[in-house]
């Protein structure tokens, strides 16, 4: 995934180096670089789904629960 950081095409002259150099930091090893960037989103959805598994389980539980208690009514089978 370094390969990112290699930006190239900006031409040889000192701007376009700097600017090269600029670019290349903002996707890897630089300040909140891309890649910092995608390893928080990554954590957070991780979090999101273990969130989303846990609300799946309440559901799927309570549901039993109502079939259980359903089921247990005179005349309701």
């Amino acid at each position: 995934m370094f390969w990112l950081g290699a930006v190239k095409g900006m031409g040889t002259f000192p701007s376009g180096i700097a600017l090269a150099e600029k670019f290349g930091k903002k996707a890897v090893g630089g300040d909140y670089s891309m890649v910092d960037a995608l390893a928080d989103h990554i954590a957070e959805v991780q979090a999101m789904q273990a969130v989303f598994q846990k609300i799946q389980a309440r559901y799927d539980a309570t549901e039993q629960s109502n079939a259980d208690l359903l089921r247990g009514i005179p005349g309701a089978s």
